[in-house]
């Protein structure tokens, strides 16, 4: 099977490994996936393996565990498999595994005893729950509850459709881990093994496997190779030589030839619907055994219908035998029982009996042909339906792709109906997907033409060709159009009562034509630079009239194409995004505008930008003479270029400006544009400006871009948004921090660094700094600049964290730097730092508490680190924390044990006035994911606090470091020193 993390391929045996991983805590894992890709056999394979994993030798066999070593299964003791589409009126897994499991398996008599021992069992073993159809399970909670169950030893394994797990209820804490299940990873292999339980043995299999490739290529269904349930229904069809009623790539077809082999079994009588005549549906014409029992489909189809949408959830998969009286004879229940469209389960009582049909996508397939029989229930139930159940459209979005195909007219009074609710709140486009999939649907039906409703639109390369087919039909109440290529078609944004003479695509509308008949990738051709595309769509927003949000984004930047006038009259435009072509674009007739965000491709009319009341977010990368800041009352967030010239006219005084980006400005430049720029946009006088960097208070975030500025300049910002009452963050991307003074540059390549660093100022610097409350500042970045730290020397400094990753040749003309700012932070008391590497620092006489750790450090390094600290003359409390190795090259560790360290905590302990509080040796846990809690175990401890607490947690500084060690040091140590020297204390030798 197909199955996926975080867009990695994992085999099965792999997830047993992450389950494996867990033991010892509980933890929920999912696995989610689109109807019929596997879920339920995954589910059935697991306890199937599981089970032949605890048989006897003699009855376990590697043939059985198909999917490969599954040892790891070995340490669950016990397996609960729970059916939750079985568990009406159940909210408790307690309540589950005693109906589904204990009452089945017990005498009534035994039931109690039989759970206080299954309890008793499962606090002392580990245990695995498998809950199978979260998007089937009618409770109204979110998830089923686990109170009542013991957890130290628990892991839940939990399948499910997608739109259940986007539940804004289920919050990421309670996903530990989210697998993809995309269907049949190997198709080929599948088929050998469906088709050695078909055939005899004699039957040469590996070319029986080839003839049904072959087939599936011939009638274009290559895309249900993925499928389990629909690849198996081909097949059974082909191995019956009843393959000529499947035509294609429909999924009604597929569907309504599993229900022509299901009548067959019932009633083998043979019918044809009259040529003449039109069948009920036009999948219907082909069948021979579906017309003999129409009169028992239809009344299998109401029933579907109606259990589907029905109000009471409880009851809409899983019913009762009286509820199935109310709508189906006792003739007719015979026969969807006979021909397996429905099963039933026993219960020890008469009332426990349950039905369900064979499958979730067959009831639904069956209640999308009752509504085309009988269109009046959209208005008269499915109306309400959607009114009363929230985000109810998840369910029965199965059910309206199998509507599509039978009745468009339906479809499209259905799909109005579900674009008036609150569908893209959370995930605009499983909508989307959902339309796409029904529109595919109808056109493999020759159900067309449709008119499926639909106001949010986001291209991409692979829906491109069908999605301008359904903006063609709704311009007038689009409102929202993302457009997102990488190449393979020209994009022209046109308004045509403006631009007449401006679109390449010839056809009236929006169209897309094939601009020649490969339909191939896009190429480029090397030698004369010229691009050719498959196609060409064109956008006409000239009905645009409702249009809020526009973004178009061409990764290559010569692929869309925005006419000037192309956004005229979109007078409810609140969001605009362009990284596109566009000459003279005019931006003056926007009166609900947000937020305006341009790339370089784009040029602008003078003056375009007028005054927006509304705006709250303008990035400008383009070249614009004249912004005028005064026009913007409610502005949030600016981001310009130097290419911007902004007039001398500053924000207005009650502006709360938050955000500032600037990117490509010289603030050492001696004609002082670019400061000249930053005093407007912090609202300061440019002719007052002096020895001090002006910030606005309500500043939360400066980025800078490719800016050129002194560390002066850097030290006074930082300096005054320390005085400031909130977090600021200063983001510093590629930044060139230099010095005007040539002995500063001088004293920096002094005695102490390579003879072979040049310009060693002019390093550009990445970094993420952070101020706050309590004169609190955090460094995150590379060690490449040194002039970086130069904005540290002096600062009003309380708590101090730097995060560095040492680089190369530069970390040694940046250290003395760092150095030297550390020791000039006369009021430093916390400082937490995190190395890659050992350096050796200057710490101020200030300090009272010090956190630092190491990836990796040696017994050299640890040793000079402690002599360091000892003889300090302040009282200190020091934590240490680090790998255990000696780092030789940039990738290889020379791995230490532990134990070689500990000599130095016993030289440690003879001295007077140092007290070790805590030496602990951890080991790193097999299996583990690098930043989790139990990634780490305890191997010993020579001292110990008593503390248990490892101090990672939800610390994002401890995770960060745990993440950085490198996997080849299986061993830390965690060390806690009290220092309280008066005098001067002997070194270690």
């Amino acid at each position: 099977m197909k199955i996926e993390k975080d867009g990695k391929h994992v085999k099965q045996e792999q997830i047993y490994k992450y389950i494996d991983c867990f033991c010892g805590g509980f933890r929920r894992i999912y696995l989610q996936g689109e109807p019929g890709s596997g879920k339920s056999y995954f589910a059935a394979k697991l306890v199937h393996d599981w089970c032949n994993v605890h048989a006897p030798i003699e009855k376990s066999t590697k043939e059985q565990m198909m999917f490969g070593d599954v040892d790891t299964l070995q340490k669950f003791r016990f397996l609960f498999l729970i059916s939750l589409r079985d568990s009406r009126e159940q909210t408790h897994a307690t309540q589950m595994i005693k109906s589904q499991l204990i009452y089945k398996v017990y005498a009534e008599d035994e039931w109690d005893s039989a759970y206080k021992l299954a309890l008793k069992i499962m606090k002392n073993v580990m245990y695995l729950v498998v809950q199978d159809g979260l998007d089937e399970w009618p409770g109204k909670e979110v998830l089923p509850s686990m109170d009542g169950i013991p957890k130290d030893h628990c892991i839940v394994l939990t399948t499910s459709r997608p739109w259940k797990l986007a539940d804004e209820r289920i919050r990421n804490s309670q996903i530990d881990i989210l697998f993809d299940l995309e269907g049949i990873s190997d198709p080929k292999e599948f088929n050998e093994k469906v088709l050695r339980c078909l055939l005899d043995e004699s039957a040469d299999i590996e070319k029986r496997v080839n003839l049904f490739e072959k087939f599936l290529s011939s009638r274009n269904l290559e895309s249900i190779s993925s499928s389990p349930m629909l690849n198996t229904l081909v097949l059974c069809t082909w191995v019956d030589d009843r393959a000529e009623c499947v035509t294609g790539s429909s999924l009604c077809e597929l569907y309504t030839t599993l229900l022509e082999n299901l009548c067959k079994k019932a009633n083998s009588q043979i019918s044809y619907f009259d040529p003449n005549h039109t069948s009920p549906v036009n999948c219907f014409s082909r069948t021979m055994h579906v017309k003999p029992n129409m009169e028992h489909i239809d009344a299998i189809a109401k029933a579907a219908f109606s259990f589907l949408f029905s109000n009471e959830k409880e009851s809409s998969l899983v019913f009762s035998d009286i509820h199935l009286m109310a709508h189906l004879s006792p003739t007719a229940k015979q026969f969807a029982l006979d021909s397996g469209i429905l099963s039933q389960r026993k219960g020890k009582k008469c009332t426990d009996q349950t039905l369900t049909f064979v499958h979730k996508t067959i009831q639904e397939f069956l209640a999308a042909f009752h509504i085309h029989r009988n269109a009046d229930v959209i208005d008269e139930v499915i109306s309400g339906y959607l009114l009363c159940n929230d985000k109810s459209y998840h369910d029965i979005s199965q059910m309206f792709i199998f509507l599509c195909g039978f009745n468009n007219s339906a479809a499209n009074k259905l799909s109005a109906m579900m674009n008036e609710l609150d569908v893209y709140s959370d995930d605009q486009n499983y909508f989307q997907d959902c339309i796409l999939s029904g529109y595919r649907e109808a056109v493999a039906n020759k159900n067309t033409p449709i008119h499926l409703h639909l106001s949010f639109f986001d291209f991409n390369n692979n829906n491109a060709e069908d999605l301008i087919q359904i903006w063609k039909l709704n311009t007038s109440r689009a409102r929202s159009l993302d457009v997102e290529l990488y190449g393979g078609y020209d994009i022209h944004v046109t308004r045509r009562s403006q631009d007449a003479s401006s679109a390449d695509c010839h056809e009236p509308g929006q169209v897309s034509l094939p601009a020649r008949k490969d339909h191939g990738p896009s190429t480029l051709n090397d030698e004369d630079g010229v691009r050719s595309s498959t196609s060409c769509i064109e956008l006409d927003l000239s009905l645009c009239h409702n249009l809020e949000h526009l973004q178009l984004f061409d990764s290559f930047g010569d692929y869309i194409t925005v006419q000037p006038h192309a956004l005229v009259g979109l007078k409810k435009l609140e969001y605009l995004y362009l990284f596109c072509k566009c000459e003279a674009l005019d931006l003056s007739h926007f009166e609900h505008i947000r937020t305006i965000i341009l790339s370089q491709g784009v040029t602008l009319l003078p003056l375009t930008i007028n005054n927006y009341k509304t705006l709250q977010k303008v990035s400008l990368r383009t070249t614009y003479d004249g912004l005028d800041l005064s026009l913007f009352e409610n502005l949030k967030s600016i981001q310009i270029s130097n290419k911007v010239k902004v007039l001398p006219k500053p924000l207005l005084i009650h502006n709360k400006v938050t955000h500032i980006y600037l990117e490509n400005f010289d603030f050492n430049s001696l004609n002082n544009e670019a400061i000249y720029t930053w005093c407007l946009l912090n609202g300061a006088d440019p002719v007052t400006f002096a020895d001090f960097t002006p910030v606005l208070p309500s500043l939360e975030h400066i980025h800078l871009r490719r800016v050129t500025c002194s560390p002066t300049w850097l030290r006074s910002l930082l300096s005054t948004l320390l005085t400031l009452d909130h977090e600021v963050i200063i983001n510093l991307a590629s930044c060139n921090i230099s010095s005007f003074d040539q002995d500063v540059n001088t004293s920096l390549r002094g005695s102490d660094m390579p003879s072979c660093v040049k310009d060693a100022d002019s390093e550009s610097a990445n970094a993420h700094i952070r101020t706050d409350l309590n004169n609190t500042c955090t460094f995150n970045c590379v060690i490449d600049s040194p002039g970086l730290w130069e904005t540290l020397h002096g600062q009003n400094v309380k708590h101090l964290r730097l995060d560095i990753l040492m680089k190369g040749y530069k970390m040694y003309y940046c250290v003395p730097s760092l150095s030297r700012s550390l020791a000039s932070l006369s009021q430093l008391e916390t400082l937490t730092m995190h190395f890659d590497l050992y350096i050796d620092l200057q710490l101020p006489p200030s300090l009272k508490n010090l956190t630092v750790c190491y990836d990796a450090l040696s017994q050299s390094e640890h040793r000079h680190l402690v002599n360091k600290l000892c003889a300090l003359t302040q009282p200190l409390e020091c934590r240490l924390d680090f790998g255990c190795g000696n780092e030789i090259t940039k990738n290889t560790v020379n791995k230490m044990q532990p134990e070689e360290y500990i000599p130095i905590q016993q030289e440690l302990k003879a001295l007077k006035f140092v007290e070790v509080k805590r030496f602990r040796i951890y080991d790193r846990t097999p299996n583990t994911f690098k930043s989790s809690d139990d990634a780490w175990s305890v191997h010993g401890s020579v001292v110990d606090d008593g503390d248990n607490n490892d101090d990672i947690g939800n610390d994002e500084f401890f995770k960060s470091y745990i993440e950085w060690i490198d996997e080849n040091v299986l061993n830390r140590i965690s060390m806690r020193l009290q220092i309280n020297c008066v005098k001067e204390q002997a070194l270690i030798k």
